[in-house]
């Protein structure tokens, strides 16, 4: 998760970068924290604010432990205060975290998950492939919006690592999705968009070629 600082006002801080990789925000300005050489000060910085997301995370599943990071993550993001929108927010992310909230009734995942198989024309898997989700278009040409990126295993996995040639991504809002791949001589994209739907694993492949 991405944390972002925010002012006493609930404003961003003038220091915490933005986007759409940004998960919530927190209090991260004049924060009362021990410092270098002992004792306590008055220090800002997203350093401040990432602890008051780790620690909600804790009280989450010390209520219910048998939760999956993704889903602790999305309720994290579901119980937020929404600052500047009444959705997602470039600038807040999902909003201000609320720890009162957050510790209600638990809200059904945002997230899927997907694992993206990469072969060659010979559909032969191709480790060590870099993994881009885009946001879908039509046919999955002219793609702007980059989601996440991961890379496909490229040796003997251990037992809960994916298989040689697949690239996982954990935590992917529900929509519609495209997929690319790359090497250092071949490249492919899925020639459809797929669906991903919340709480569930979606499969796609990329055929990449020189």
């Amino acid at each position: 998760m991405a944390v972002g600082a925010s002012t006493p006002t609930n404003n961003r801080a003038t220091f915490s970068t933005y986007g759409t990789h940004l998960s919530v925000i927190a209090p991260g300005v004049d924060i009362y924290s021990t410092i270098l050489g002992g004792g306590y000060g008055l220090m800002s910085g997203t350093s401040m604010a990432a602890p008051h997301v780790a620690g909600v995370a804790s009280l989450i599943l010390a209520l219910s432990p048998g939760l999956s990071p993704t889903q602790v993550r999305s309720q994290i993001e579901r119980t937020a205060t929404h600052l500047g929108s009444s959705t997602f927010d470039p600038q807040f992310g999902w909003g201000l975290v609320n720890a009162a909230e957050a510790l209600g009734a638990l809200l059904p995942s945002i997230y899927g998950q997907v694992q993206i198989t990469v072969q060659d024309a010979t559909m032969l898997s191709v480790g060590g492939a870099d993994v881009t989700l885009w946001v879908g278009t039509a046919s999955c040409l002219g793609l702007t919006q980059e989601v996440q990126t991961a890379q496909t295993s490229s040796g003997p996995p251990p037992i809960t690592a994916p298989p040689l040639g697949v690239a996982p991504f954990n935590a992917v809002p529900a929509g519609s999705y495209c997929a690319t791949a790359s090497t250092m001589t071949q490249k492919g994209t899925t020639t459809a968009p797929f669906a991903v739907t919340a709480g569930t694993l979606t499969t796609a492949t990329v055929t990449i070629s020189p």
